[in-house]
């Protein structure tokens, strides 16, 4: 079976779905939906810059605005649309608005826990609202690298990492890993499972606070 279409093939069959095009308006209205859609997300990718550090992150870049984060992708092939529109408008600035625009708001002076913290949005977010402290909880290696590669960035120095997952009982767990990193889960990730498992140390939020005090040196007395 030959690879690829003789000449008169390919032209008959592209006449053909044209002709069918014409004769049916809904048909037509959605192709026409769908190559607006393509050419527009291809638009949008050549706004995006992938700078590779060589070790599986990325910094992405966007070419107009200058907006960069670090993400853990090797390739364009782990990006979901999301990610893509996040990119496009900002990760900051975006994850201001997706949280902080609305009833929920951080407060000058707040402190505030990331828990899931992926590549340290909501951290950049919550500090350029004006929190006090934020507590960067993130049981994913990759995702911490590249959390602390964006405080760098954005100059964002507020902040507590505690390389781990929270829960009830301190111990062990398994986490499972998605392509995105973003869906990594204790449970099965929402979308993009690999199959692939870690171990990952679970600490409960009194442990997380106590650390921070003994790290920091807080609620102790001052001696005159």
């Amino acid at each position: 079976m030959p690879s690829e279409l003789r000449p008169e093939v390919e032209k008959g069959i592209v006449m053909s779905i044209t002709a069918a095009l014409r004769k049916n308006d809904h048909l037509r209205t959605l192709y026409d939906r769908v190559r607006r859609a393509l050419k527009k997300q291809n638009r949008d990718m050549h706004k995006i810059e992938r700078i590779s550090t060589g070790d599986g992150i990325s910094l992405i870049r966007n070419r107009v605005s200058g907006a960069s984060a670090f993400f853990p992708y090797a390739d364009y092939s782990q990006f979901n649309r999301t990610q893509l529109f996040i990119l496009l408008n900002g990760f900051d600035r975006h994850m201001v608005k997706k949280y902080f625009d609305g009833p929920f708001r951080v407060r000058e002076g707040d402190t505030v826990i990331d828990c899931g913290g992926f590549v340290g949005g909501f951290t950049l977010a919550a500090s350029r609202a004006g929190a006090a402290h934020i507590h960067y909880v993130e049981p994913t290696p990759m995702s911490r690298r590249c959390a602390a590669l964006n405080f760098a960035l954005h100059g964002v120095e507020n902040v507590s990492v505690h390389p781990c997952a929270l829960g009830e009982t301190p111990g062990e767990a398994v986490l499972n890993l998605s392509l995105s990193g973003a869906d990594n889960s204790l449970i099965d990730p929402d979308e993009g499972a690999t199959n692939e498992t870690i171990t990952v140390d679970v600490r409960t939020p009194a442990r997380c606070r106590d650390s921070c005090r003994e790290r920091h040196g807080w609620g102790r007395r001052r001696h005159s």
